[in-house]
């Protein structure tokens, strides 16, 4: 993933719900639950691998702020 501000290499499991926007594995940061991203939802990988494999394509992914 990149933005003009970051360079993430292979990212895991991406599930996108709006333009660039997604719930994705982060292996860079523990800090899940503390805001720290630009717009994503970041799960540690374990968690996202579930989500991921769980979620069938068109799952509706639904973002309360």
């Amino acid at each position: 993933m990149r933005g003009a501000d970051y360079d993430l290499p292979d990212v895991p499991h991406v599930l996108y719900f709006d333009r660039g926007y997604a719930v994705h594995g982060a292996y860079w940061h523990n800090n899940f639950g503390t805001p720290s991203s630009h717009g994503c939802v970041n799960l540690p990988v374990s968690k996202a691998k579930w989500l991921f494999d769980w979620a069938e394509i068109g799952t509706p992914i639904i973002i309360h702020q």
